[in-house]
């Protein structure tokens, strides 16, 4: 089924849907932005049904998919239809920041299908959002229980475990992330976040900029590169990465400062 996105701790939003059988999944940019539904097979003027206003799209709305996937619900559907109309409906709702209504669809969407692995997925992004670190992790616990090479998962869960500074475990979460794909965005800037911690300073510049070779604006891998060179005789580079991050993420300093990669900490003798 198609879910959301991850990436470093921040969370930003868009939404995917789900048909009942087949789904694509799409990769993003950074901070938990979320992958986008391809468009509704069906013309503006044919996609008015339920089924094909709760399967989303670039042509349907949120409210649009919300009054299809409600009516869906309404009906007397088999389980797994209705599983994934509450689902859908979830992220209609994720897009409408609308967490409380989301996490509920979730939870639905969950006690009609146990095993279900993107709503384990996406509900842990919810729960990142209202900042309940214990059950976004129990949800990646469970998804990865069914999906356990998922690198996007590893690496979501990696980023909650460095977060808490959990070190060990975010280590083995972001290699394994990295074995599934050497390029996961986030594994590659939260590596570079722990190689900096244990002041491995050419290795963690190393990381930044693999991460920034897949996403050339993430902000986090920006700042931290800048973070790095400042401390290695580049200042003036530095100095310019870390305005260009912070110009882009105002939070990224501060961010990235909770995590250890600061200019206060002393270089690698």
């Amino acid at each position: 089924m198609r879910r959301f996105g991850i990436l470093c701790i921040a969370v930003a939003l868009a939404v995917v849907v789900a048909g009942p059988a087949d789904a694509r999944r799409r990769h993003s940019s950074h901070h938990h932005h979320v992958r986008h539904a391809p468009a509704a097979d069906a013309t503006p003027a044919a996609a008015t049904a339920p089924d094909a206003l709760c399967r989303g799209g670039v042509l349907i709305t949120a409210d649009e998919q919300i009054r299809g996937c409600t009516a869906l619900i309404g009906q007397r559907a088999p389980s797994e239809e209705r599983a994934v109309a509450f689902y859908n409906r979830g992220n209609a709702m994720m897009k409408k920041k609308r967490i409380a209504e989301a996490l509920s669809d979730f939870e639905s969407a969950l006690s009609l299908r146990p095993s279900y692995p993107d709503v384990l997925f996406n509900r842990s992004i919810a729960y990142q959002i209202i900042q309940d670190r214990s059950a976004a992790l129990a949800d990646l616990d469970g998804y990865l229980r069914l999906k356990p090479a998922d690198a996007d998962a590893l690496a979501m869960r990696g980023a909650l475990h460095l977060s808490a500074a959990k070190e060990n475990l975010a280590a083995s979460d972001i290699e394994k992330a990295l074995a599934a794909n050497p390029r996961q965005e986030t594994a590659l800037v939260n590596r570079g976040h722990l190689r900096f911690r244990a002041q491995h300073l050419p290795e963690a510049l190393a990381d930044y900029e693999a991460a920034l070779a897949v996403n050339t604006s993430n902000p986090d891998a920006i700042y931290g590169r800048g973070v790095v060179r400042s401390l290695t005789g580049k200042s003036a580079d530095g100095a310019a990465d870390m305005l260009a991050a912070i110009n882009m993420d105002q939070t990224v300093d501060a961010r990235l400062a909770a995590l250890g990669v600061t200019t206060a900490a002393p270089a690698k003798p």
